[in-house]
């Protein structure tokens, strides 16, 4: 992965950006604008529905949504993964043909599909809530949820044809502006209304999700346009569902993995203990912030390059996301594992006692970040069969481990359930990427940055240690120095040491972006 840095630069050097690093940047940059804007904007919404519901109710309606987003997944039957393999590789051989006849597929499945899960939900929910979670006061959101699921899956799937017709900005749209905007705003209104209760917030949503959809109907349609062709053979759409069948399992249970220690806990523990939990999990997200940035772009490239057969390149940018992941992360793990007690309190605080939960899902982090660039290139390389057995191993894994820790230990037994299987994924697809591609993710640039991580941290805590022994910062303010010094000494180290040739080509794209 030679890249000419004053190619990049100069504009009177013919040498250009590597098309890869062009399309990591400027998808990346818009998808770091909306994550950023999103996050912002869902951190405000769960902050409003602490204020209009209770902490009980609170615990209810994220139970409901966890339950719902499961079978999101699976209404969607991999369709959004199988966008990322086979739109980028028909545009590139240029069969539109081809592409019209995926996107027509896709759609129609997910509809009958969401339809037919729909319907389950809507009619199953009082047995669901009462004989499987034993809270009655569930059946109204399921019942809710289940009209609401053919909807909510359109949406979704617009939103990553986004990414699949590589306009990210399509993707930032839909999820990360109008749908998060909607919904706050409709908190909003009932907060200031003082119209509290569960049917007002579940209304909202689905508010919030419909006018959404029409959204993402209009700008889908444009970036889509007109495609001429024949009917794809029965032999290719057999290839595509045989391809999303697999997935879909392999998605439905990743997510399901992740979603495990929800569904323990909410099968065990109170009303309040799930709203705590979740609350705590609603600032942990901001961890996989940078994570989505990098890897949602990265996805699409994996397949292409892959189809390539550019292994060293494959390889080359693996390392490169993966040192930006873990360096963005870094500020991020610092604030959670440092100040959790006080973000807590931004709930309520009843809310406190989850700053615990929050430092176990901070520390796991740290490894998480610095494998986050593996995690989908058994999936776009083709080799989602490895990935689907390595998902149904940690899932037992951590269904076990639930059953074990959560009855026992409440919420800190969800949190420790939760993190070691996290770990254990990331481990077990960095091991295969290894093995069947030679895929490296730890560069030396990554080592300085872990390396760098925790002198700086030494750093921030020396200063704060000293200001407090000298009577000259205590409390909120020692506490907002120590930041800023390891802030500063992290990003002058890591500028002076780990700024590499692709690290200035990638600087520069972002900042012409700017620019324009």
């Amino acid at each position: 992965m030679c890249v000419s840095v004053e190619g990049a630069l100069s504009a009177r050097d013919s040498a250009a950006p590597h098309p890869h690093h062009r399309a990591l940047a400027k998808g990346s940059l818009f998808l770091m604008m909306g994550q950023a804007a999103g996050s912002l904007l869902r951190f405000c919404t769960n902050l409003l529905l602490t204020r209009v519901l209770t902490v009980g109710e609170y615990g209810l309606f994220s139970l409901g949504l966890t339950v719902f987003r499961l079978i999101t997944e699976f209404a969607l039957c991999g369709f959004q993964y199988g966008a990322q393999h086979f739109v980028p590789k028909y545009r590139a051989s240029g069969d539109r043909g081809l592409v019209k006849g995926f996107v027509v597929f896709s759609f129609a499945c997910t509809l009958c599909l969401s339809l037919f899960f729909g319907l389950l939900l809507y009619g199953f929910a009082g047995l669901m809530a009462q004989r499987v979670f034993g809270k009655e006061s569930l059946e109204f959101s399921f019942r809710v949820l289940g009209l609401l699921l053919p909807l909510h899956v359109a949406m979704m799937l617009c939103a990553y044809y986004g990414i699949a017709f590589l306009k990210v900005h399509i993707h930032v749209v839909i999820s990360d502006i109008i749908q998060p905007v909607l919904f706050c705003a409709f908190v909003a209104i009932l907060w200031v209304l003082s119209r509290q209760g569960l049917a007002f917030v579940l209304g909202a949503y689905s508010a919030s999700i419909t006018l959404t959809l029409v959204a993402a109907g209009l700008l889908i349609r444009g970036v889509y346009g007109p495609a001429a062709g024949t009917s794809p053979a029965i032999y290719q759409r057999r290839q595509w569902g045989l391809y999303s069948g697999t997935v879909v399992f392999a998605g439905f249970f990743s997510m399901f993995l992740f979603q495990t220690d929800k569904i323990i806990l909410g099968y065990y523990g109170s009303l309040e203990e799930i709203g705590i939990y979740n609350a705590a999990w609603k600032l942990y997200s901001f961890l996989g912030m940078s994570t989505v940035v990098f890897t949602t772009t990265f996805f699409p490239i994996i397949s292409q390059v892959h189809a390539e057969g550019d292994l060293p390149q494959l390889n080359a940018l693996t390392k490169l996301v993966g040192k930006w992941i873990f360096s963005a992360n870094a500020f991020l793990i610092v604030i959670i594992v440092f100040y959790a007690k006080g973000l807590m309190r931004l709930f309520g605080k009843e809310f406190t006692g989850g700053s615990s939960i929050l430092v176990i899902f901070g520390l796991s982090w740290i490894l998480v970040s610095m494998l986050a660039s593996t995690s989908g290139i058994l999936r776009m390389t083709g080799r989602q069969h490895a990935e689907f057995v390595v998902t149904m191993a940690m899932l037992a894994f951590s269904v076990a481990s639930g059953l074990i820790l959560i009855p026992r230990y409440g919420m800190i037994g969800a949190a420790i359930s939760s993190t070691a299987s996290f770990i254990l994924i990331h481990i077990a697809k960095a091991v295969l990427s290894y093995r069947y591609f030679g895929i490296n993710p730890f560069g030396r640039e990554m080592w300085l940055a872990f390396v760098f991580a925790f002198a700086a941290i030494g750093a921030g805590y020396a200063a704060r240690t000293s200001l407090e022994h000298w009577g000259i910062g205590i409390g909120t303010a020692a506490a907002v120095i120590q930041f800023v010094v390891f802030a500063a000494c992290y990003a002058a180290l890591m500028l002076r040491f780990c700024l590499t040739e692709d690290d200035k080509v990638f600087i520069h794209i972002i900042r012409a972006k700017l620019r324009k």
